[in-house]
């Protein structure tokens, strides 16, 4: 079995636009009511990374959690 090593990288000069357009996409959504529950990871401009997640259906939530751990996994090796 090889492993396979990344290196993380993190810098302080962020795509804010890209994030601003992503939270206005999950809000607008929210406001339909197609969104159930939201969980939010996030690294600020010094690096620091935290997380936050609303009331609702752990389990699930979880889950989703866990896809999009699975979908970032897969933007590494692009």
């Amino acid at each position: 079995m090889t492993a396979n090593i990344h290196v993380l990288r993190t810098t302080a000069v962020t795509d804010r636009e890209s994030a601003v357009r992503t939270l206005e996409k999950m809000l607008q959504l929210a406001r339909e009511g197609n969104v159930q529950g939201v969980a939010v990871a996030w690294v600020d401009a010094t690096g620091c990374v935290n997380g936050t997640w609303s009331d609702g259906d752990a389990a699930a939530m979880l889950g989703a959690v866990s896809y999009l751990q699975s979908r970032l996994l897969d933007a590494l090796k692009e």
